[in-house]
């Protein structure tokens, strides 16, 4: 004897359909806003690893423009080419070689690349979920007219 059942087929009406796919637009949602994190973060990440590879082959007392952010810089000299300071968090720096440093961003940049696959696979499981549930929204709603 089967002490299994068989599945049976998922009931529900047209309000619990709209709901279920505004839940799965929401979520969606949410997985946009933590990919353009992730890229964000991975777009800086490349641009600082671009930079520190550039000032390694600078020579100290080097004059270089710096970025203070908004569209403003300045000049400034180079004093070494192979230390930089590292954030550890709030306003905590810590002195690190410039290979140390390409190599957490390095570490950062797999993270981010780990993450974004992740997101993506989820995007597109809510994605197909949407899809379906707008179908079925559909005719569920095609239903309720006749």
């Amino acid at each position: 004897m089967n002490t299994m059942s068989e599945p049976r087929p998922i009931q529900m009406n047209f309000q619990q359909a709209i709901q279920m796919l505004q839940q799965e637009r929401a979520s969606f949602e949410a997985l946009q806003e933590r990919m353009e994190k992730y890229r964000l973060n991975l777009e800086e990440t490349l641009i600082v690893q671009e930079a520190l590879n550039t000032v390694q082959k600078l020579k100290e007392d080097k004059s270089v423009k710096i970025s203070l952010g908004a569209g403003v810089y300045m000049d400034a000299n180079l004093v070494t080419t192979d230390k930089v300071l590292i954030t550890l968090g709030g306003a905590i720096l810590k002195p690190a070689s410039i290979p140390e440093a390409l190599k957490g961003l390095e570490n950062r940049q797999k993270e981010a690349e780990m993450e974004i696959a992740k997101i993506s696979e989820e995007q597109r499981k809510h994605m197909a979920n949407i899809n379906s549930l707008t179908q079925v929204a559909r005719s569920l709603g095609d239903k309720n007219r006749q």
